[in-house]
């Protein structure tokens, strides 16, 4: 199962990313995770990508840190159909209290 994680180290990025930790453990998982960042913090994004990266192998699973400076949305949705799986956090107004799928 290839899945893509985006993160930006929020909370709530931080939350999606514990979730998906528990639900989506397969022989056959592989995780990316990617950071998208604005020029000015391309090297904070490479330090919260490698960070998830290296909680997924503590744990057995097999991961891949991808940095990339631009706009998140955009970029997040120009990779999405390459995977199984996108895992990314809650962010608004209309945040869910809980984590949740969908």
């Amino acid at each position: 199962m290839r899945v893509l994680m985006a993160t930006d180290g929020s909370d709530g990025a931080e939350s999606a990313l514990r979730t998906a930790r528990r639900l989506l453990r397969t022989e056959d998982f592989h995780a990316d995770i990617l950071s998208v960042n604005e020029d000015f913090a391309f090297v904070s994004g490479a330090k919260v990508a490698r960070k998830a990266q290296w909680e997924l192998n503590q744990r057995g699973l097999e991961a891949t840190a991808i940095t990339d400076a631009g706009t998140p949305a955009p970029d997040i949705l120009s990779l999405a159909s390459d995977y199984d799986v996108v895992v990314v956090g809650a962010h608004g107004r209309s945040e869910r209290p809980q984590p949740g799928l969908g």
